[in-house]
């Protein structure tokens, strides 16, 4: 079998180099080209611009004026125009005007002189023949301008008329000059008035809410009116923008008052009634208000506190262990032993919750033992919890059947502390009372029996005045007991340390600023006997 013959043919790729190729060539040789083309049309004017000199020479020699009128020479030049050149005389020369895309002029000023130049170096730049500049071959000294057989230019009138209308309704006019030389019109002059009729007025007007939209109207260039006005960009009614204020809000921590809120249409603002009555009075709010709510900060709670029981509440001194004062038996009473000096009152436990019981005191040690939880922080949540200290007496020995039991006396005195003037108390009755829960708190009797068994707890004595007594007071321990009872207020400075506690015991000082006031100090004697083994 026979192969075929591919026949060969050129590539796209060839055929782009020919066609550019082509193009290049063609850029640069035709304006070249046509440059020469347009050099040799150049014959014809010199040698038609020759022969008329020639005939305006002979008139010059006969003392005859050059004519000005290509009729005049018009076997020369029959029809004053060519194919390529329309040509003009002169008082003393000749011209030819191109009629090609070069458009450029030969000129021959002075027939005396006999050679051609052209206008300016532009159109000499047109040609391939060296012409010269007319100025500067005209400001060459041999140079011979002819004058002396100058002609009188023909004047040639211009058709038409040298006015029209125009503008606006033909209302306006404008005019052009005749060269009477060559019998040609000037250009027209601008138009007196505006081609188009202008209208009287805005084309834009504000309109629509509080003017800040716009509206347009056209004019009729052709007769000046105006068309009719378009919408309005915006509404007429204004829309209000922005965040609408609150119809409601919180008021007294826990009520409600609303206002209404209302859009104004003329000036697109939010118009706001005045805040209405609230629906709950600052007391109620304050007797609602949960201070043990979780979500409650701690500075918060106690805000809470002082607001609704007072800075002196037990519920408020409980919460922040206010400081209340020192005392030399007890130390500083602030922390635990501020809440349980507002609890329980009796300095023991207060000593007991301060750390300061003695090694011998027994039952000091137990009331820290059985409350140390409570002392450790409990004392902040008892306005909430209701928590309070356990006062119980000391947990008695179990005793040994076959063994006898005794009776052992146990001390039990103090002072009571409580905030303000002694003078506005009555410390008998206070100490009453303190003697009354004690006894039926601890379960004692008045007296005791002669022989003791398991359990028993009796009171012996429970009095006003004891060996506790603050700094200051004229008695001593031995009138105490003698009287047994309070002839002085006893009263002590107490300050309340606004910053920090510095150091302790009695050299404790508070190293920021203090609020000093009264504390009423309650000396009494508390006698008690309870059975124990033998």
């Amino acid at each position: 079998m026979k192969k075929s013959k591919q026949k060969k043919a050129f590539t796209l790729t060839e055929l782009l180099v020919v066609v550019i190729v082509i193009g290049v060539l063609s850029a640069v040789v035709l304006p070249k080209f046509s440059k020469v083309v347009e050099t040799r049309k150049t014959t014809e004017a010199e040698e038609l611009m020759s022969a008329v000199r020639t005939e305006q020479e002979k008139r010059c020699a006969l003392d005859k004026s050059y004519v000005t009128s290509l009729t005049a020479v018009k076997d020369i030049v029959p029809s004053g125009t060519s194919k390529n050149y329309a040509y003009s005389l002169t008082s003393t020369g000749m011209e030819a005007q191109s009629k090609g895309k070069y458009g450029y002029t030969l000129k021959m000023p002075s027939y005396a002189d006999g050679r051609i130049c052209c206008e300016n170096e532009a159109e000499c730049a047109k040609l391939n023949k060296d012409y010269p500049l007319c100025s500067a071959l005209m400001a060459r000294a041999d140079y011979r301008s002819g004058a002396e057989c100058a002609g009188e230019p023909e004047e040639k009138e211009c058709p038409g008329s040298s006015t029209q209308s125009c503008g606006c309704n033909n209302g306006g006019t404008q005019t052009r000059t005749c060269d009477t030389s060559t019998g040609t019109w000037s250009s027209w002059s601008a138009c007196s008035i505006s081609d188009a009729c202008s209208c009287e007025g805005e084309s834009t007007r504000a309109c629509g809410c509080q003017g800040k939209g716009t509206q347009t109207r056209t004019c009729n260039t052709s007769n000046g009116t105006w068309g009719e006005w378009g919408t309005c960009s915006v509404a007429d009614e204004c829309e209000c923008t922005g965040t609408k204020p609150e119809e409601s809000q919180t008021c007294n921590d826990c009520g409600t008052q609303t206002r209404s809120v209302t859009c104004n249409a003329s000036t697109g603002e939010w118009s706001t009634g005045a805040w209405g009555e609230c629906s709950k009075t600052a007391e109620e709010c304050l007797e609602e208000q949960d201070c043990c709510s979780d979500s409650l900060s701690e500075s918060a709670f106690k805000e809470c506190l002082a607001a609704k029981y007072g800075l002196s509440s037990t519920e408020y001194v409980c919460a922040n262990g206010t400081n209340l004062g020192y005392h030399a038996d007890i130390g500083s009473i602030t922390g635990a032993a501020a809440c349980a000096s507002k609890l329980v009152g009796f300095g023991c436990f207060l000593r007991a919750a301060n750390g300061r019981c003695e090694s011998t005191d027994t039952y000091c040690q137990q009331l820290r033992s059985d409350n140390i939880g409570w002392i450790s922080g409990g004392f902040k949540k008892y306005a909430c919890s209701g928590a309070t200290p356990n006062i119980s007496a000391p947990t008695p020995v179990e005793p040994e059947p076959e063994e006898q039991w005794t009776w052992q006396t146990a001390d039990w005195s103090n002072a009571l502390i409580r905030s303000g003037s002694c003078n506005s108390m009555d410390p008998s009755a206070i100490v009453a009372e303190h003697c009354a829960s004690s006894k039926a708190m601890n379960g004692m009797v008045d007296s005791c029996p002669s022989t003791p068994t398991e359990g028993a707890l009796c009171q012996t004595a429970c009095y006003l005045g004891g060996k506790v007594y603050p700094k200051g007071t004229l008695m001593n321990y031995e009138q105490l007991v003698a009287n047994n009872t309070v002839l002085s207020a006893f009263n002590d400075v107490s300050c309340t340390c606004l910053g920090s506690m510095v150091g302790s015991g009695p050299g404790a000082y508070c190293g920021g600023n203090q609020a000093c006031y009264s504390i009423c100090v309650i000396p009494y004697t508390h006698k008690v006997k309870y059975a124990v083994k033998q």
